[in-house]
């Protein structure tokens, strides 16, 4: 579905800093008509302010107004965005301005984690947290298992070489792929984690740190856009594994990107269960709507809790031991963070919660929900 607009510009707010604003189609989904509905939003950016057109009626649906979690690396193409309670589904760049100014910001690239340094999983919060530093987004991760024919595909470049069949052994088996966002994402990844050969990495490089040797190196990268393309579009097709569904041994704990680093760093140092499951996606306000109904008046602000994680990419991982549930629940501490700080103080909502709707995870609470969460979020959920 592609809609257009001819920009016109309100003197009433023109300025020399934000005379043009960034535009983009979106959709919403009206439950009631059973349909999307077609929305331009145009964003201010040097006022962060927000003002949304309705295409099929042709009037203003939201008036210019203040936007202060305006993020701009949210509005590409492909993603979702909760304004004011409504998920708005991005389509596409409005107008041609729009797509210059910001197709830059988000070049696309595609890394793996290889399957020797995914035993250490703090490789997966030194990742995460070394996009953060370097001003670059994730849109997706997952953890699969890559079968001798998805490794041949990721190193066809290399069939011709004499190390053709090591660099495939040493991608066969579990690994944690990434789609990353971001201006000049594809140098800054190379240097984030340094040359092939670890030896020859910097103290702060990842390779340094997890690779052993020039095949077992920790990482898999691409040299170009194109060729991240071609990666995301034929691993992505695999679907996330996760632990056989036991119930009582499996838990589920959802995080935003926000501090992510430090919570699974915090969660990994302190459990002794193994993990059995990563992925992250965007799923849709319908979605969580249906996986949350069972909570609607036990959690309190139940509404904006659940805008919030539909606010964007969530980070699912599955835990998977006995007592898994138990063990998840004193580890994350009271749903309320104010509680956890007088009770669990070394909790994770005790450390990293900010307040009842920003509580840093949600984990799943009962044992008998397991199987449904681990269901959602690695089956349901693209």
């Amino acid at each position: 579905m592609s809609f257009t607009q001819t920009v016109k510009i309100d003197p009433r707010h023109s300025t020399a800093q934000d005379a043009t604003p960034l535009c983009f189609n979106s959709s919403w989904y009206d439950k009631l008509a059973d349909k999307d509905r077609p929305y331009i939003i145009r964003i201010f950016v040097e006022t962060q302010e927000i003002e949304i057109m309705d295409v099929t009626n042709k009037r203003v649906f939201l008036k210019r107004s203040p936007y202060p979690e305006l993020d701009l690396t949210r509005f590409a193409p492909g993603n979702a965005v909760t304004i004011h309670g409504r998920q708005h589904n991005i389509i596409q760049y409005a107008n041609i301005f729009t797509s210059n100014k910001l197709s830059a910001d988000n070049e696309k690239c595609f890394a793996i984690i290889k399957p020797h340094a995914v035993k250490n999983l703090k490789v997966l919060s030194d990742v995460v947290d070394a996009l953060r530093v370097n001003q670059l987004s994730f849109e997706r991760i997952q953890l699969s298992y890559l079968e001798r024919k998805h490794a041949e595909f990721v190193y066809s470049q290399h069939q011709n070489q004499s190390y053709f069949t090591q660099l495939v052994d040493s991608l066969v088996g579990n690994a944690i792929f990434f789609e990353i966002r971001g201006f000049g994402c594809i140098e800054k990844f190379k240097n984030i984690i340094g040359p092939r050969d670890p030896a020859q990495c910097a103290q702060n490089q990842l390779r340094k740190k997890y690779g052993i040797d020039q095949i077992s190196n920790a990482f898999v990268s691409f040299d170009t856009e194109a060729q991240a393309l071609q990666a995301i579009n034929y691993l992505f097709q695999l679907r996330p594994i996760s632990a056989p569904q036991v119930a009582e041994k499996t838990v589920v704990v959802i995080l935003t990107p926000q501090k992510s680093a430090e919570i699974i760093d915090f969660i990994l140092d302190r459990t002794k269960l193994s993990v059995s499951g990563i992925h992250a996606a965007i799923p849709t306000a319908a979605d969580i709507q249906e996986l949350m109904i069972s909570y609607n008046g036990v959690i309190p602000c139940y509404k904006e809790y659940c805008d919030r994680m539909d606010d964007g990419i969530c980070i699912a991982i599955e835990f998977e031991g006995p007592n898994a549930v138990k063990e998840m629940r004193e580890i994350c501490g009271p749903f309320d963070p104010e509680i956890a700080r007088v009770l669990k103080p070394d909790s994770v909502r005790a450390k990293f919660g900010v307040d009842i709707v920003d509580n840093a995870v949600f984990i799943t609470d009962i044992e008998e929900e397991a199987e449904i969460h681990s269901d959602f979020w690695f089956r349901v959920v693209e």
